[in-house]
């Protein structure tokens, strides 16, 4: 099969291309011929050693929608031929294995690149707005960073979904006017506007009472410029690298609450990952709820793919097609 493959540290050309052996499926497993596998800022982190075991080679990608070829000793629920999405190993090929307790069945009327935008993303946003220290209430308001992005487009619909007024940032007027048509109450482009008196303008002065933050530095500090009293940030990431802290003074001050979110921890209690399933289900069956994607490109392409993703030129989840 092909694959693609990182030998040494770096910048997207690290990824090469490649002939790599087919996966063995084992105990519990499926063997899934890839249809689409997503993108992950997680991923670029990867191909630059700051992210995972940092052990050499190896394959990026942890999240694929495709076709069951396999299924591993264990296994019930799921058949060969069958289409699931989930978090797979070594995704950016042709062929990856994923853990039967990760799968899920792909909706109907959603194509494979829908699939694979759907697992980290929607549940990183879910979690955010309802598990990680806290859940959005009718009435309440919310800022999401980088609605334009993965993370950001679902975080939008589900807020919305949940009652909350929506605010988000982007980089450019044409991502806004995509993310306000997700629901997005006030949007602000960051490049040219200050969003802390934007907020405080729009909430009579209160705040937002929480914050999606996946962006750092400088925005992260800002945040609790337009926090409202008891209100909470929640860290799904750094995509500007730089990490900033908040001291507790600080959060003394108005009760504000500062939240991390990994979804790999989150992933190991089956109680709360049913819940979130259950619930964003209904959520796409009433049709008020779909995965965006906003460029396919060739596996071939995967430096491509991470370039534009890094220079914040796209909109949506980006998907790699074998």
């Amino acid at each position: 099969m092909k694959a693609i493959i990182v030998h040494a540290f770096g910048e997207p050309e690290v990824m090469k291309y490649e002939d790599a052996p087919l996966p063995a499926v084992g105990a519990g497993q499926l063997l899934v011929r890839v249809e689409a596998a997503g993108v992950n800022y997680a991923d670029t982190l990867a191909r630059r050693g700051r992210y995972g075991s940092g052990r050499l080679p190896f394959t990026p990608g942890f999240e694929v929608c495709g076709i069951v070829e396999a299924v591993g000793a264990g296994v019930q629920g799921f058949r060969v031929g069958q289409r699931v999405m989930g978090i797979g190993s070594a995704g950016y090929a042709e062929y990856c294995v994923m853990s039967a307790d990760t799968a899920l069945a792909v909706p109907e009327k959603w194509t494979p690149a829908e699939g694979a935008a759907f697992p980290v993303q929607f549940l990183t946003a879910y979690f955010a707005l309802k598990g990680a220290g806290g859940e959005v209430k009718p009435g309440q308001s919310v800022l999401v960073h980088a609605a334009a992005g993965g993370v950001g487009t679902a975080a939008v619909q589900m807020a919305k979904i949940m009652g909350a007024k929506v605010f988000a940032t982007a980089s450019a007027d044409e991502k806004l006017a995509k993310v306000k048509q997700l629901g997005a109450d006030v949007c602000i482009n960051y490049a040219r506007e200050d969003f802390v008196p934007i907020v405080k303008a729009h909430t009579n002065g209160r705040g937002v009472d929480v914050i999606v933050e996946t962006v750092g530095g400088e925005v992260f500090e800002k945040n609790f410029e337009c926090l409202a009293a008891l209100g909470r940030v929640v860290v799904a990431g750094c995509a500007s690298g730089d990490a900033r802290s908040v001291s507790g003074i600080q959060l003394l001050a108005q009760g504000h609450t500062v939240a991390g979110l990994n979804l790999r921890y989150f992933a190991t209690q089956p109680d709360l990952m049913q819940e979130a399933l259950t619930t964003m289900f209904g959520w796409i069956q009433a049709d008020v709820m779909r995965p965006i994607v906003g460029e396919s490109h060739p596996l071939r392409d995967a430096a491509e793919a991470h370039r534009r993703m890094e220079a914040r030129q796209t909109f949506g989840k980006i998907v790699l097609i074998p």
